[in-house]
This record gives structure tokens, sequence and C-alpha cells, in this order.
């Protein structure tokens, strides 16, 4: 599915980006390709495809938990450029 060069002016507008016209030729011809590879996965026939057969559906055992000690209040306010009452000081937002 070919990609016009006029199609591409209107995205780079969106994404604001700004494009040289060599630019939008080597994105054009990329985003054909692109959209290619998209007909041939969609052209797969899929009917009779077990789920349990792919390895979607194999068993991955999660990892264990583990407790592990953390910083201790002076840890971890030991580089910070402010601090009050054991906690960090950042500038007022609002």
């Amino acid at each position: 599915m070919p990609i016009l060069k006029e199609q591409i002016s209107p995205i780079a507008t969106l994404s604001r980006l700004k494009l040289t016209p060599s630019e939008i030729e080597k994105y054009s011809h990329e985003l054909s390709q692109i959209l290619d590879y998209f007909e041939k996965i969609a052209s797969v026939n899929t009917e009779n495809i077990d789920i349990e057969d792919t390895s979607a559906a194999a068993y991955r055992p999660l990892r264990g938990d583990k407790t592990t000690s953390s910083l201790t209040v002076e840890e971890a306010l030991k580089n910070a450029p402010a601090q009050k009452d054991n906690y960090f000081m950042v500038p007022r937002v609002i």
C-alpha cells in the first residue's frame, strides 16, 4: 500500500516535524514498506491455530518475592539538596 508524498506532510505537521523534501521521499518509501508488512501479516490464515500450541500459552513461573533491607532515612536523604524533618524539600509547584 503506497504512501504518497502528499500524505507525509500532514502527518509531519501533526507530529510537529519539519521535513526536507528528501526526508519526505525517504519516509514515504519506509512507511509504504511498513504497511506492506502489515498486509502480509494480516493475510496469514489463523483459522485453525490452537492458542495452546503457541508459546503464548507456555507456563512461565513468576519470580519469588525476596525481602531485602532498604535505605535508612539518613542514607536516602544524604545527597538531597534540601531536607526537613526526614523529608525531601522541593520547590512549590502551584
